[in-house]
């Protein structure tokens, strides 16, 4: 997922990064926007999560090859139903205090 800065958190990130970093504040920010289609943020659902562009597919490639080669998301585990017990209350009644 990239980086989201909706609402305030884009300029606390902004304000953050200059003081930080400001020497790579503007190049961060317009690498940013890039992802984003020129924008500080994407509200689109799917669009905000990914981004768009030649940064935001060569983050999706490593992401990917990182998953690969350390083996994640290979094994297809099967939820056990059969392993679940109701936790009963008063009367058999699920009790949430």
């Amino acid at each position: 997922m990239l980086l989201r800065l909706p609402l305030e958190l884009k300029e606390l990130f902004r304000e953050w990064l200059q003081t930080e970093l400001p020497e790579r504040a503007a190049r961060t920010i317009n690498i940013l926007r890039s992802m984003h289609g020129g924008k500080d943020y994407t509200p689109e659902w799917r669009l905000r999560q990914t981004g768009q562009g030649p940064y935001a597919q060569q983050i999706g490639t490593r992401f990917r090859l990182a998953v690969k080669r350390l083996g994640l998301n290979e094994r297809n585990s099967k939820l056990r139903t059969d392993l679940f017990q109701r936790p009963a209350g008063k009367g058999g009644q699920l009790s949430l205090l």
